[in-house]
């Protein structure tokens, strides 16, 4: 049998194991270095801040307080007596109204005044009244014979509002447009035009309200206005043989000669 020997290379003392695990801990030791010197730089730029923001800072130099007790004045307030209440008597029955309280025998006094019978109750009063007559409005007010004097005020239409009428309000336009004073400032400017003015005449023929329906010119309008409402020969509407109150409209002309 024959024997054959082989011989067995060495093994190399730095190879590709030996490399891999050099890299390995370089890369480590890179990386804590790297990292060391990132520390050192943040920390170095906080503590730059710091001192920046601490430079900038003023202290105030501390100021003694001294605490003064100031005595606050007290306002009096005069109170005011209560207004003295008037007893008022009314016109009525003298009998009173209410619900009766139950008293003893001994305390009935024949000066006290009776309540309300049931023909009477519905008028009578707690205070009882002086027997006069309550059928009249203006006896309870206190009048007399006097009576009461009521005023009616007629509803003012609008001027938009439609009102028929048997005869329309009458004026004299050559009259009214004689009484016209032209503008002095429109007459320099020779400014000439038309106005139309709304006007409510009421049923005593009195002016009551105006407004510029149409103008050529706002110069113009106030002369207008004052000369309808300056007018005191209107006459006023008439429905049913009755006068009324309405609205119109008058045309007043401005014309230089």
């Amino acid at each position: 049998m024959d024997t054959r020997s082989f011989v067995v290379p060495r093994r190399n003392l730095y190879g590709a194991h030996e490399l891999k695990q050099y890299i390995n801990k370089s890369t480590l030791r890179g990386f804590l270095g790297t990292l060391s010197l990132m520390s050192l730089f943040l920390v170095y730029h906080l503590l730059v801040e710091v001192k920046d923001v601490v430079s900038k800072v003023e202290f105030g130099v501390p100021t003694s307080t001294e605490i003064i007790d100031v005595e606050i004045p007290t306002v009096k307030i005069k109170q005011l007596p209560p207004p003295a209440t008037k007893k008022i008597i009314g016109t009525g029955p003298s009998e009173i109204s209410g619900d009766p309280t139950p008293v003893q025998d001994s305390e009935i006094s024949s000066d006290e005044p009776e309540f309300a019978t049931i023909d009477v109750v519905h008028i009578a009063t707690p205070e009882g009244g002086n027997d006069l007559s309550m059928n009249t409005f203006e006896t309870n007010l206190g009048l007399g014979d006097k009576g009461l004097k009521v005023e009616t005020r007629e509803e003012i239409p609008s001027h938009t509002k439609f009102i028929p009428v048997e005869k329309q309000p009458g004026m004299d336009m050559v009259e009214l447009q004689k009484s016209v004073e032209y503008p002095k400032l429109a007459k320099e400017a020779n400014i000439e035009g038309r106005v139309i003015v709304r006007a409510l005449i009421d049923n005593s023929g009195m002016v009551r309200k105006t407004m510029i329906e149409y103008t050529d010119n706002s110069m113009l309008n106030k002369a207008a206005i004052n000369a309808i409402e300056n007018y005191k020969n209107f006459t006023p509407a008439i429905q049913n043989d009755k006068a009324v109150t309405v609205w119109i409209s008058i045309p007043i002309k401005f014309k230089l000669r």
